[in-house]
């Protein structure tokens, strides 16, 4: 069994989010304003929503968090 409708959109959907985020991402590494980050020094999702006007959820962010720390470090 193929893909289904739904399948491909949630896949069209991610395909556009991921680089959002994670232009988004950059955006606030780079201006290094304070609350952009938590405490723990993760991107502040509140923040990441003004930037994005999506919802991003830990489970989403931590995997593109990564990728977008590694570019910095």
């Amino acid at each position: 069994p193929g893909v289904g409708v739904d399948g491909v959109a949630e896949q069209q959907e991610l395909n556009e989010r991921v680089p959002k985020i994670e232009a988004a991402i950059r955006k606030m590494v780079e201006r290094n304003r304070c609350g952009d980050f938590t405490a723990g020094g993760r991107p502040n999702l509140n923040t990441l929503y003004r930037e994005t006007e999506l919802e991003v959820d830990s489970a989403e962010l931590e995997p593109i968090w990564n990728r977008v720390r590694k570019e910095f470090e």
